[in-house]
């Protein structure tokens, strides 16, 4: 009983005290004015927040000056003015110490508010002053803070970044199936065959010659020749656009391509072909179709017959000759017929 009555004068006292200071000349250190405890002994009350029946927001006293600690939480920091952006640097007295004062100068003189205090980073913060490694790392993690709560970031919260990959990392539950798909077919090629052949022989060689103009100028590896022992091919691919080729696919006789040698020259392919054996080609290759005729003609001469023979050979003729060689037989025909 005798305690709540001491705790009552003093606070009667405290009062008259109080109230006999002039409004705004309340100072710390003149009055020495120390909190005190209420008698539940719940919170503390700051004798320096209470002037003349008005509450003001806490005050820390400190150095002889009265800074807010903090600005208002419900307040965007985009919009904090130079005053808001120093109380904010106030609070991180602990991490700064003495240096706490010297930085908000620096802030005020460099008239960083919030907006600019959002895009600040080491190498700003360097440049108005902050010298301290250390003391840019703490800056950069409130102002992180700030720019984390206005949802300015970018990326994943600490540990999101790990949750993620490894969510990753976990074979998916229905891993997708590669579907088989078959290849398109390829465009089928046009080749022009090529007629226009020579060809020379001795008894253990052939000259033969494949007339394809300009086939010098194709590129090395779009001339291919093919040699078997009984027929030759070539090919020669994209010449000017178009693609040539030339088959001969039964030679006259069998030869050895062991031996046989090919080159491009400016308007022709040559080959040399080795024969198998010696001796004398009649032609270079079979043609069913004139060994058919040669064979008829050669019966007919066995029978006796030279007339069908004769007929035959003219007829083959007439088929394998060109423009100038029939008008040169029609010519003849029509002479002997005048002469009958």
């Amino acid at each position: 009983m005798a305690t709540h009555k001491m705790n009552f004068y003093h606070s009667i006292l405290l009062c008259l005290i109080v109230c006999s200071i002039p409004t705004g000349s309340l100072d710390s250190k003149a009055y020495n004015i120390l909190p005190f405890q209420t008698v539940e002994g719940t919170r503390v009350v700051s004798s320096s927040s209470i002037v003349h029946g008005q509450h003001l927001p806490s005050m820390r006293l400190r150095g002889g000056s009265d800074v807010p600690m903090s600005p208002s939480d419900n307040k965007d920091p985009r919009n904090w003015d130079v005053e808001d952006v120093c109380r904010m640097v106030e609070s991180l007295r602990p991490k700064f110490g003495a240096k706490t004062d010297s930085y908000r100068q620096m802030f005020q003189d460099n008239d960083i508010d919030g907006n600019v205090l959002i895009g600040m980073n080491q190498q700003k913060l360097e440049s108005i002053g902050m010298k301290s490694l250390g003391h840019r790392e703490y800056m950069m993690d409130e102002i992180q803070t700030l720019k984390s709560n206005l949802g300015m970031t970018r990326g994943p919260r600490l540990g999101e970044f790990e949750a993620a990959m490894a969510a990753q990392s976990a074979p998916p539950p229905h891993p997708p199936v590669k579907l088989e798909t078959a290849p398109a077919p390829a465009a089928e090629e046009k080749w022009i065959p090529v007629s226009r052949v020579g060809w020379n022989q001795n008894d253990k060689e052939i000259e033969y010659f494949v007339f394809i103009d300009d086939v010098g100028d194709a590129a090395k590896d779009a001339v291919t020749v093919n040699v078997t022992e009984f027929g030759v091919e070539v090919r020669v691919r994209d010449l000017k656009g178009a693609n040539y080729i030339h088959r001969v696919p039964r030679l006259f006789d069998k030869i050895r391509p062991e031996h046989s040698f090919w080159r491009v020259r400016k308007n022709l392919v040559e080959m040399l072909l080795f024969k198998a054996k010696q001796g004398t080609w009649d032609q270079l290759g079979h043609d069913p179709i004139k060994d058919q005729r040669k064979s008829k003609m050669n019966d007919a001469f066995r029978a006796n017959d030279p007339n069908a023979g004769i007929m035959q050979m003219m007829q083959d003729m007439w088929q394998d000759g060109d423009d100038a060689t029939r008008q040169t037989m029609a010519r003849a025909w029509a002479a002997a017929q005048e002469r009958r």
